[in-house]
């Protein structure tokens, strides 16, 4: 089995070079797309998980809030839990705005 892919994929082209075949590669991020653009699909990506994932911990900590019955040690986690939350997705938020930002300043 590593004998085939070592064939296949590490040697064939080495082979291919010396003998004068061409290999096209196929372009991954398909025709006319530029890394900027997709770090700026993968993060607005980013946003959309973030988004839906955030309102969910707030739920847990304002959960975790109201059932402490008084234990501060409940009440904390609940508070950080929040926090965290609403500090991680501003986070998110961030780094979106720091990739369109270079994507201008690059004119990408």
């Amino acid at each position: 089995m590593i004998t085939s892919f070592l064939t296949r994929y590490l040697l064939v082209p080495v082979v291919s070079a010396d003998t004068g075949i061409n290999i096209n590669l196929v372009n991954p991020l398909k025709t006319g797309q530029t890394i900027p653009t997709l770090l700026s699909r993968l993060f607005t990506a980013l946003v959309y998980v973030a988004a839906f994932i955030a309102p969910v911990f707030i739920v847990w900590g304002a959960f975790q809030i109201l059932t402490s019955a008084g234990n501060s040690e409940k009440l904390a986690s609940g508070k950080k839990t929040i926090l965290y939350t609403v500090l991680g997705f501003l986070l998110v938020l961030a780094a979106k705005g720091i990739v369109d930002i270079v994507k201008k300043v690059l004119g990408a």
